[in-house]
C-alpha cells in the first residue's frame, strides 16, 4: 500500500513537471492595418492632383472654323494728294487767322503810335505767332524795330514780309521804304536804291 501511495505520488510529479514545461501554441493574427499599404509622399516630390492627370487629345474637327477677312472699303472719290487741301477749308482757315490776328495788329499799332514800344512788339509778335505767313504782320514787326532804331532787324523783317507779298504791289512798295529807311539809319548808300524801287511799284 505504501509503495503504491508513493509510485502514484512520484508519477504526479513527473505529468506536473511536463506539464508546466509545455507551451500552448501560438497562432499567427494579422496586425491591425497590414492590410492597408499608406502611401507617404516623398519629400521635394509634389503630390499628384485630378489637375495633373492627362487631358484627353482635343480632335481636329472640333476646331472652331477660322474667320473670313472682309475685303477692304472702296472709295468712289479720289483722295486729295500731299500738301493741298479744299478752297473752302483754306477761306475758311483764312477767315479765322484774319479774325484772330485783327484784333492784335490793330492794338500794336495804337501802341506804336503811342509810342509805347515795348508793348507794341509783345503784342506784334502774338500776332505772327498766330498767322506767321501774314506779310502785313511782318511789315508791322518791321515798323516797330524802325522805331526802336534796330536798323538792321528793321531791313531783315521788310524784307521777309516782301517774300510773303507777291503781288501785292502796295505793300511791297512800303516794304521798300522801310528797307531805304532802315539803309539811310545805317548810312548805307543802298538807301537811294530801294527808294527808287519803292517809287517803281507806287507807280504802277
Amino acid at each position: 500500500m505504501k509503495i503504491s501511495i508513493v509510485s502514484l505520488c512520484l508519477l504526479l510529479s513527473i505529468m506536473l513537471t511536463f506539464g508546466g514545461c509545455a507551451k500552448p501554441p501560438v497562432r499567427n493574427y494579422p496586425r491591425p492595418g497590414s492590410s492597408i499599404k499608406a502611401t507617404r509622399p516623398q519629400p521635394g516630390v509634389p503630390a499628384k492632383t485630378a489637375a495633373d492627370a492627362p487631358k484627353p487629345a482635343r480632335r481636329a474637327d472640333t476646331l472652331p472654323p477660322a474667320p473670313e477677312r472682309m475685303p477692304p472699303p472702296s472709295y468712289d472719290k479720289p483722295l486729295a494728294s500731299i500738301g493741298t487741301q479744299p478752297k473752302a477749308d483754306t477761306a475758311a482757315g483764312e477767315s479765322y487767322l484774319l479774325a484772330a490776328t485783327a484784333p492784335l495788329a490793330d492794338q500794336a499799332r495804337r501802341q506804336l503810335a503811342n509810342g509805347d514800344l515795348d508793348n507794341a512788339q509783345t503784342t506784334a509778335e502774338r500776332a505772327v505767332r498766330i498767322d506767321p505767313n501774314n506779310a502785313d504782320l511782318w511789315h508791322l514787326m518791321g515798323r516797330i524795330q524802325l522805331a526802336r532804331k534796330n536798323f538792321s532787324q528793321a531791313e531783315q523783317l521788310a524784307r521777309k514780309s516782301n517774300l510773303l507779298a507777291k503781288g501785292d504791289a502796295d505793300l511791297q512798295a512800303r516794304n521798300w521804304r522801310l528797307i531805304a529807311e532802315s539803309l539811310r539809319g545805317r548810312d548805307n548808300p543802298g538807301a537811294e536804291g530801294a527808294m527808287n524801287k519803292a517809287h517803281e511799284l507806287e507807280s504802277r
